[in-house]
């Protein structure tokens, strides 16, 4: 511990010495001090003071250059990620708020570093997450969408998130931002009736004096004074820090310090040159002289000012979707009817074709209603070529589906889809290579052939896109469609030098088509598809926290670029083993979960699977039409998808450029 920084025997975090810059300009510069256990400590600074820095280097989401940040008197980048997140939660500023979590998934977010990857909600959690919500007055929204809160009820959502996550230390960036006055001093009291200690910046100086115990001041990265509200909060310092005129006086209630400003004034030095402005007035006082600013400066302001409608955004954002807010959708049953419906599509599979089959007659095919019934005609055209077709096209939509959703989740790009990223086309060209090169059709080697081009695909897409997350969305889809161009274009130069009798069959694979089908071939795609579901399953927590942005999924305890990576590696698998087997088939990954997206949130078990079923009868009707469409044709069923998902497509561009901001 260095000398000159006074630590109590309570101490709980201390920091000393930081200093942390970025782009060349040093945003904290030797900075040092100490929180005592079950403080209230704010910080203070005008705009670029370094604020938000400094909580990013105690919430560990950017390492400091220089110093060290102890918590309990361990260096906190020396203890585990999850460990420290049981221990202290963060309220940002500002939260992503993508997708259709409802006020329910958001709070339960807390739990992450309490749960094991298979651990299930128990009714003690159930009452935390009801009481939490409850605290914060958003009981009567519970199982609304997140995305359509006003920003003071995502702030209390958020809130209610840190309380769930029963931490002993509460870390708030600017946590009263978009709460009215009301709902300011309720979180604020909340906050300090924890019993916990907390750290949290504001902008509200009054309110920082009335609840905190320490206070420290930030300027222009570094820390000014620090101490008591009394000892901090005088005329000096806001005329030296904020650069503003205002009368201290003691709050009859608290007895502490109350800030009334002169409104109207703004500090002119004495011999300030080049003035902005013109003084009508002077007003002398021990700090600085303050002069009034002209009028028409005044007018130009206001002129400047963009008109109010921040009213009435509330309003427009519960009538585009409210019905949508609220699900009072039961589970059983539209699980009933998804499954009914995927029996009937399954049965409609084995029916329709070049040679139709009654309902009766695949009926008594499937179950057989005499012991002893020799496998006829009918039989041979269901068991041999219908219903593995049938099943593997069961099986390439619910796989297309989940790496739709895993890549619109871990990007949080709505427009995410393996065949847009590129990843579709990387691992068509893996598999056409291996043909051009060995001369073998779809041997044993083609899914790693398949996995291969998916990987080049998506490391060339991680490298274009960048790691900056403000331009990956736009980087990530330009990037992925400028691949799959790229890849599609050496596919098809390949094709013209490979053998002619293959170009024909390939050709037709890489449109996508079941014709493969049999039985011996399905067991490795079920695998695959079974396994990533269920490790889709286990890391669904971990999903919903990544929509709400890197840095809220770093402070549960997440280390987010490696999960990233390995959520992108299973999307990368999945589409590969499926090019591998029914070649390229796009926009279901885009498609289907913006569809169940529309009934149910899918951040939980039950959404998850209904989009993988979703996606599997969507399929299966695809596979129908292709072999129905034209009389004793068979379309590729990546043409039928491409036609339907580019309506889609458009539609969700439209819907999204007349949605309000």
């Amino acid at each position: 511990m260095s000398q000159g920084l006074k630590v109590a025997k309570s101490v709980l975090l201390t920091a000393e010495h930081l200093s942390w810059s970025t782009d060349g300009n040093l945003i904290l510069d030797d900075i040092s001090f100490a929180v005592e256990q079950g403080s209230f400590t704010g910080i203070l600074g005008p705009n670029g003071a370094g604020k938000s820095s400094l909580l990013r280097c105690l919430y560990r989401f950017v390492k400091p250059e220089q110093g060290i940040v102890t918590f309990d008197h361990h260096d906190i980048w020396q203890l585990n990620a999850n460990d420290y997140a049981k221990n202290v939660a963060v309220v940002l500023q500002e939260t992503p708020s993508h997708f259709n979590l409802t006020v329910h998934d958001v709070v339960a977010l807390g739990l992450i570093p309490h749960k094991g990857i298979f651990a299930r909600a128990n009714k003690a959690d159930d009452e935390k997450i009801a009481q939490a919500i409850e605290q914060v007055g958003l009981a009567h929204k519970v199982q609304q969408n997140f995305e359509h809160l006003s920003g003071g009820e995502k702030q209390r959502a958020v809130i209610a998130r840190a309380i769930v996550q029963s931490p002993s230390l509460l870390i708030m960036d600017e946590p009263t931002s978009h709460l009215d006055v009301r709902y300011q001093i309720q979180i604020m009291e909340l906050a300090k009736s924890l019993g916990i200690t907390v750290i949290a910046s504001f902008h509200d100086l009054n309110l920082a004096s009335a609840m905190c115990d320490n206070i420290l001041v930030l300027n222009q990265g570094k820390l000014v004074c620090q101490g008591t509200p009394k000892e901090v909060l005088t005329r000096e310092m806001l005329s030296d820090v904020f650069g503003v005129c205002a009368h201290i006086s003691e709050h009859h209630q608290h007895k502490v310090p109350h800030i009334s400003y002169y409104y109207g004034y703004i500090q002119v030095s004495v011999n300030m040159e080049n003035s902005m402005f013109k003084a009508d007035t002077v007003k002398n006082n021990s700090n600085a002289s303050y002069a009034l600013a002209s009028k028409s400066q005044a007018n130009k302001t206001q002129a400047n000012k963009p008109p109010a409608t921040a009213t009435n955004n509330t309003f427009v954002q519960k009538k585009n979707g409210a019905w949508l807010d609220k699900k009072h959708i039961s589970q059983p049953a539209v699980t009933v009817l998804v499954v009914l419906v995927g029996i009937f599509s399954l049965f409609c599979a084995l029916s329709f074709g070049a040679a139709d089959i009654s309902f009766a007659d695949v009926w008594h095919s499937v179950w057989p209603n005499e012991a002893g019934n020799d496998a006829g005609f009918i039989q041979r055209i269901i068991w041999e070529l219908r219903m593995p077709r049938a099943i593997l096209a069961l099986l390439a939509g619910s796989g297309l589906a989940i790496s739709g959703l895993i890549l619109q989740t871990v990007t949080r790009n709505p427009l995410a889809d393996p065949y847009l990223f590129g990843i579709s086309s990387g691992a068509s060209l893996g598999v056409v290579i291996l043909i051009a090169f060995t001369g073998g059709i779809f041997t044993v080697m083609t899914p790693i052939a398949a996995f291969a081009g998916s990987l080049v695909a998506m490391l060339m897409l991680m490298l274009i896109a960048g790691r900056r997350q403000s331009q990956q969305v736009e980087s990530m889809l330009l990037a992925g469609v400028a691949l799959s161009f790229l890849f599609s274009s050496f596919t098809s130069l390949l094709l013209y030098h490979t053998d002619p009798q293959a170009v024909t069959a390939v050709l037709f694979w890489t449109m996508g088509s079941f014709s493969r089908a049999q039985w011996e071939n399905l067991l490795f795609p079920t695998v695959v598809i079974t396994a990533c579901i269920t490790f889709m399953l286990a890391y669904r927590r971990q999903l919903n926290a990544m929509l709400l942005g890197d840095e809220s999924a770093t402070t549960l305890g997440i280390k987010v670029n490696r999960f990233r990576l390995i959520m992108l590696l299973l999307s990368s698998l999945i589409t590969a083993t499926l090019v591998s087997m029914c070649g390229g088939i796009g926009f279901v990954g885009l498609m289907i979960p913006h569809i169940v997206r529309f009934f149910i949130s899918q951040g939980t078990v039950f959404g998850i699977l209904l989009t993988a079923l979703v996606g599997g009868i969507f399929m299966i009707w695809v596979d129908i039409l292709s072999r129905t469409i034209l009389v004793n044709q068979e379309l590729p069923v990546g043409v039928i998808t491409a036609a339907i998902g580019s309506l889609f497509f458009l539609t969700l561009l439209y819907f999204r450029k007349n949605r309000p901001s």
